[in-house]
């Protein structure tokens, strides 16, 4: 990345280390199951929180009876 995509420039201490942009990856990553090249957000699904308990489902869970 080029000194001048730096987001500011601080004249007494130089670049400062952040940047107004980001590059496509030339090889995307895999995080959790999900393609990820750096060009837009992605949303990882938690597969191992429990699920909801509603009020027609609480006596089964208290009960051993609903996985």
């Amino acid at each position: 990345m080029l000194k001048t995509t730096f987001a500011t420039i601080d004249p007494v201490n130089g670049y400062v280390d952040k940047s107004k942009t980001a590059d496509k990856l030339k090889t995307a990553k895999t995080i959790n199951g999900v393609p990820f090249d750096g060009t837009e957000n992605i949303t990882v699904t938690d597969s191992t929180k429990e699920p909801t308990i509603t009020p027609d489902t609480v006596s089964k869970f208290w009960s051993g009876t609903k996985t």
